[in-house]
C-alpha cells in the first residue's frame, strides 16, 4: 500500500513539474509588407591557388516582416524538416496573409521565436499561407 501511495505521489508530482514547462506555442495572423533574403546563387570566391578561379554556394536567407495589428514582426525562415523554404517564395508576396507560430522565449539563448522583441526565426513547416499570391 505504502509503495502504491509514494508512486502514485511521484507520477502527480513528475505530471506537475512536466505541464508547468511545457513550450507554450500560439498562432498569429498578419499581411506580409516586405519579403528579403538570397537565393542560392554560385558566387565568385577570392584567393584562388595557382590562378584558378573557384566557386562556392552562397548561402540562401528569406525573411518575412509581417504587420500583426499595429505590431511589425520580422521573421527569418529556416528550412523545414517537411517544407522547403524555397517553396514558400512563390506562394508569399507583398499582400499576403500568413499565420506563423510563436513560442514563449525562454532565456535569452532561445533561437526560436520571441514575440517579446517582435523578431526572430521560424521554421518553414511553421508557416500558413491560407491563399497563395498569384
Amino acid at each position: 500500500m505504502r509503495n502504491n501511495l509514494v508512486l502514485t505521489l511521484a507520477l502527480f508530482t513528475s505530471l506537475v513539474f512536466v505541464s508547468g514547462c511545457g513550450e507554450k506555442t500560439k498562432r498569429i495572423e498578419g499581411e506580409v509588407i516586405k519579403v528579403s533574403g538570397t537565393l542560392p546563387s554560385l558566387v565568385e570566391s577570392s584567393g584562388a591557388l595557382f590562378g584558378n578561379e573557384s566557386v562556392r554556394l552562397a548561402n540562401p536567407s528569406l525573411v518575412y516582416m509581417v504587420r500583426v495589428g499595429n505590431d511589425i514582426f520580422t521573421i527569418g525562415i529556416r528550412e523545414g524538416q517537411k517544407i522547403s523554404r524555397i517553396t514558400l517564395v512563390p506562394r508569399i508576396c507583398v499582400g499576403t496573409k500568413i499565420s506563423f507560430v510563436v513560442r514563449e522565449a525562454k532565456g535569452g539563448n532561445n533561437k526560436e521565436f520571441d514575440p517579446n522583441h517582435l523578431a526572430g526565426s521560424n521554421s518553414a513547416d511553421d508557416i500558413g499561407v491560407p491563399v497563395p499570391c498569384l
